[in-house]
């Protein structure tokens, strides 16, 4: 998967669940600690970066992605 593909699937989940940009920036601080802001999640859906690690796979468990989303998600970030 490219991080072009990354971007987008993470905007289609997103979008998928009718949530906003600070919608997913709450759950990953209510439900992770993770302090996000919707800039740095439009720079991931834009494939103008990628998250950090801790924070890849707090994304994974708020999208609930599937164990294949979850490899090629891996496989952007060189893990």
């Amino acid at each position: 998967m490219s991080a072009l593909n990354f971007g987008a699937m993470i905007k289609k989940k997103r979008d998928r669940y009718g949530w906003t940009m600070g919608n997913v920036s709450q759950k990953l601080q209510t439900d992770h600690g993770i302090s996000i802001t919707r800039g740095a999640i439009s720079l991931w859906e834009n494939n103008k970066a990628i998250p950090r690690m801790q924070t890849l796979r707090a994304l994974m468990e708020v999208y609930d992605m599937d164990p294949m989303e979850r490899l090629l998600a891996y496989e952007v970030i060189g893990q």
